[in-house]
């Protein structure tokens, strides 16, 4: 990067006679193009990278500061948490917020700077998350969880407030009060019309009502978001949730019952054509 940027640094000559500087602009959009053709999303985001790297001009010294460099600074971020880097991410978005804070800023949408940046810092710790979770480190996790659940309730953005709650609300069951965080996802979701949204709701309190042993209130959770998938026409959710009632009625030994609704969730996955749902049914 730093060779890139010492290459990209004179400014003697026009644009147009500056040849290497629009060589290696050429061969980098080359491979940017070649890449998307084969769908090599990676490289794609690489490439892509290393221009908006040298074009934000957020790490010089002069104009490091302004509002383009800030920007070049959410844009940024948003690229890492696409290649998965979340520290990088956290880096930028950090400095974005700083930079941000007081001076009122919007992006070239019209967007506020400082919102957008929240937004990527809430997504950073909520992946952040993910490790210490598949470790079993309970206590770390659910301080990123919290952490991002803040932000983006700072972020002003009720979508990613309930993803943030949901998570909270899956991996740690007993340490939660799960009522309350249910029911402000399903607030969330009806304020939005987000019936999927609504429907996610109703499946993860299932499941922690599963966990606490109580069969009658899963399946009447499982059935309310059965009506919600059929109301709104959510056919690959609607599947799931029949394969879902299938597994709790299964349990409970109620065989009968239970292939009831392994079949309706075949014959669901039938119509989609959804290979993946067709062998969970089968």
């Amino acid at each position: 990067r730093r060779r890139a940027e010492e290459e990209f640094e004179s400014d003697e000559l026009p644009l147009e006679q500056q040849w290497d500087k629009l060589e290696t602009l050429r061969r980098h959009l080359s491979r940017a193009e070649q890449a998307e053709n084969t769908c090599s999303w990676t490289v794609v985001c690489d490439q892509r990278l290393f221009l908006a790297q040298f074009f934000s001009c957020a790490d010089r010294e002069q104009g490091g500061q302004s509002r383009p460099a800030t920007e070049a600074r959410a844009c940024l971020a948003e690229v890492y948490l696409q290649l998965g880097d979340l520290q990088a991410a956290r880096q930028q978005a950090d400095q974005c917020l700083q930079q941000a804070e007081g001076e009122g800023w919007v992006d070239s949408s019209g967007r506020p700077l400082r919102l957008r940046a929240l937004r990527a810092l809430s997504s950073v710790y909520s992946r952040l998350a993910d490790a210490p979770l598949e470790a079993e480190d309970h206590s770390e996790a659910l301080r990123l969880l919290h952490r991002g659940h803040s932000i983006a309730t700072e972020a002003e953005d009720k979508k990613l407030e309930f993803d943030t709650l949901l998570r909270l609300g899956l991996p740690i069951r007993a340490q939660e009060d799960h009522d309350t965080l249910f029911n402000t996802c399903m607030q969330i979701c009806v304020s939005l019309h987000d019936a999927e949204g609504l429907g996610k709701s109703y499946k993860a309190m299932s499941k922690s009502i599963e966990s606490e042993g109580n069969t009658q209130e899963t399946l009447e959770c499982l059935e309310k978001l059965v009506d919600i998938c059929r109301d709104n026409g959510l056919k690959r959710n609607l599947a799931d949730a029949f394969l879902c009632l299938g597994n709790t009625y299964f349990t409970m030994r109620e065989y009968s019952r239970a292939s009831e609704f392994f079949l309706q969730g075949y014959g669901v996955s039938c119509e989609l054509g959804d290979v993946a749902l067709l062998q969970k049914a089968q």
